[in-house]
């Protein structure tokens, strides 16, 4: 076989955060509605209502990330 294959796989890397632990920054203060176009389960995609002003808006084509950490009442959004 090959020697030393998967030797020290995964030691000492440093876990980076994802998705929902990615750290965010609030652009607005105000509430902002949009429609709901994807859901995955824990996470999903919002088109907004009005376009964002964000130098990063256009790179999931004006969707926004959304996890169901941020929903504050209720579990899940539907489509």
């Amino acid at each position: 076989g090959k020697k030393g294959k998967g030797k020290g796989k995964g030691k000492g890397k440093v876990k980076r955060p994802t998705g929902p632990d990615l750290p965010r920054t609030r652009l607005s203060t105000e509430k902002a509605s949009g429609e709901v176009v994807e859901w995955k389960g824990k996470y999903g995609w919002i088109r907004p209502a009005k376009a964002v002003d964000h130098a990063m808006a256009g790179k999931h084509k004006g969707k926004l990330y959304i996890h169901s950490q941020d929903l504050i009442s209720a579990d899940e959004l539907k489509p």
